[in-house]
């Protein structure tokens, strides 16, 4: 059994791990490993080495947006750096940002 807490509040919540394990031998699509989630997150654990991370909470969060924000527009097929581009001439102009939600 794991806890944790929800993240903004006080509350904890349980989890029961034990069925999570073995789940790829009953249900179809699992595969047995992490390896695809991995490859993922594998341009931003070779930025944190190369740059030995960062040192500040803002840059912590700069970092996670526009890791996740590459992330998805690799995931979309998108061009990042337009969609970057996009996103500050909204906020220069004061528009709404563009969206990375697919739909």
């Amino acid at each position: 059994m794991r806890e944790y807490i929800v993240e903004g509040s006080d509350e904890v919540q349980s989890h029961d791990l034990s069925e999570d394990y073995f789940r790829f031998m009953f249900a179809d699509g699992v595969e047995p490993t992490n390896n695809h989630n991995e490859q993922q997150i594998r341009q931003c654990v070779i930025d944190r080495m190369i740059t030995q991370g960062t040192r500040s909470e803002a840059s912590q969060r700069y970092h996670e947006r526009m890791w996740t924000a590459l992330a998805t527009c690799r995931k979309q097929q998108r061009n990042f750096f337009e969609f970057l581009k996009s996103s500050i001439e909204a906020t220069l102009s004061k528009r709404p940002a563009p969206s990375l939600l697919h739909g």
